[in-house]
């Protein structure tokens, strides 16, 4: 079994500009209601005004950056009690906001999902070589509608979709950040298992089952280490391939520098299993793969 694994960079490399730069930049992007700016707010726009910030634009660590720096104060005994109390008083305003950029940002990925697509992207060819191998699924950390992606694309998807963070379809996007991060309780609305919509996954036991792996545009983020911890370890003694397709060779850098924490710095047995494409050479430079799932 082949289970392709599709992030952001999937739908990006269609030709959307689903990024959360582009949405905090269009006509989307939510505004606070009455004169009273949140807490949250306020950080996310200082955060993407900064340009050394190191998550620039990557809104939900910016979330989780947010509940730790109050979490942090509340327990910083050189931090004022008022201070920190003021934070916790804005909890309101906070989660209004949070729930704002939720209904935006439904808004504004259904409206750029309606666009035309590159059908000769790599994305496309990915993924139209894992839906005709057959024996094969989809988990997707992504919104959009895979289905209605693969027909504007001339491909009948008739293989398992699984929306790992609900989807556009649904109206059921989860939006937010671990449960493995220690947070005050003024800011637990921050976590996705929180919002009602939010399901266990067996995305752990089906990576541990696949023949191949394929990610596709996936940062392995920090919000999303605790579903890869388990399919990491398993990999170091298992008999298994893993595919990664990213943007080019920063992007790359990136994505090892985070495997290298997910697999507690210990890339042994790990490392030899994983092929990396760079997506920004164009369809030419993966058609050593797309031939080889072919003839499997």
């Amino acid at each position: 079994m082949i289970t392709l694994i599709l992030g952001n960079g999937f739908d990006i490399d269609l030709g959307w500009k689903t990024s959360f730069k582009d949405f905090f930049n269009s006509l989307y992007k939510p505004e606070h209601e009455g004169i009273y700016i949140s807490g949250l707010e306020e950080f996310i726009d200082s955060s993407n005004r900064d340009k050394n910030y190191e998550h620039w634009y990557n809104l939900e660590q910016q979330f989780l950056d947010f509940a730790r720096k109050g979490t942090a104060d509340a327990k910083d005994d050189n931090v004022e009690a008022i201070k920190h109390l003021t934070w916790l008083q804005q909890t309101g305003n906070n989660s209004t906001f949070f729930n704002q950029i939720i209904s935006k940002l439904t808004d504004y990925l259904a409206a750029e999902s309606n666009k035309e697509i590159n059908v000769n992207s790599c994305a496309i060819n990915v993924l139209r070589s894992v839906i005709l191998y057959g024996d094969s699924k989809i988990y997707t950390f992504n919104y959009t509608d895979i289905k209605k992606t693969s027909e504007k694309a001339g491909i009948e998807c008739n293989i398992p979709v699984h929306y790992v963070h609900g989807s556009l379809k649904n109206n059921d996007i989860i939006l937010g950040v671990t449960d493995e991060v220690d947070m005050e309780l003024g800011y637990s609305y921050l976590q996705k298992s929180r919002n009602p919509n939010f399901h266990k996954s067996n995305i752990e036991i089906d990576l541990c089952s696949s023949q191949e792996v394929v990610f596709f545009g996936f940062s392995f983020g920090r919000n999303d280490h605790q579903y890869l911890r388990s399919f990491f370890e398993y990999v170091r003694k298992a008999n298994i391939k893993i595919a990664i397709f990213t943007f080019n060779a920063s992007s790359a850098q990136n994505i090892w520098s985070e495997i290298k924490v997910i697999a507690n710095n210990d890339l042994g047995g790990i490392k030899n299993k994983i092929e990396v494409k760079h997506t920004c050479n164009g369809v030419d430079s993966i058609q050593d793969f797309l031939k080889r799932i072919k003839q499997s």
